[in-house]
């Protein structure tokens, strides 16, 4: 009978941390954070305005004679938010830029590619990505947009046009406030 108690115990106590695991999770976790805003739970978000970003890649970033990989290169911190470059390499680069918010939990500012409202709705608008070498030469790129990124590829042909690095323009992300109902 005492080990039928241990056994119960166990149990429950096993059950207690993982219930306990999710709601600090769901509730304080940079995730779990973010998710509430985007869905207004518990958040209140305000859109507060339209941001152009300006980057520049660096040659050390180009990884044109070898098949290496750039991963979670840091290249610009903008309000509470980090955007991440990722590129790779097959038949061609893939330009890979990610938006990391470390979110507050009482509230604070981030940006995203979408524009959220207050009904819990999210508006993603077509981007305007310019992409430059140092001479100011436009250089053609297929594009992407995603969930708090965009990306882009760039063929073979144009590779000697971003040796020396080159800019990238974008219109826009967009500059959220947020704080706890």
């Amino acid at each position: 009978m005492k080990k039928k108690k241990k056994i119960l115990f166990v149990v429950l106590f096993l059950s207690f941390l993982i219930i306990l695991y999710g709601y600090i999770y769901n509730n304080y976790s940079n995730n779990g954070i973010l998710n509430n805003v985007e869905k207004g739970k518990k958040y209140e978000v305000k859109l507060v305005q339209e941001i152009p970003i300006e980057l520049f890649i660096k040659p050390e970033w180009i990884p044109l004679k070898s098949d290496a990989e750039i991963k979670e290169e840091v290249i610009l911190e903008l309000y509470e938010s980090t955007i991440v470059l990722n590129v790779t390499k097959s038949n061609k680069l893939f330009f890979e830029f990610k938006i990391k918010q470390d979110m507050n939990y009482n509230g604070g500012e981030f940006v995203d590619t979408a524009i959220l409202h207050e009904d819990n709705n999210a508006t993603v608008i077509s981007p305007v990505l310019t992409l430059t070498n140092k001479n100011n030469k436009l250089i053609d790129v297929g594009y992407g947009f995603g969930n708090s990124g965009f990306g882009f590829g760039i063929e073979p042909e144009n590779y000697k046009d971003i040796e020396e690095g080159f800019y990238v323009d974008y219109e826009y992300v967009y500059l959220h406030s947020y704080v706890k109902k």
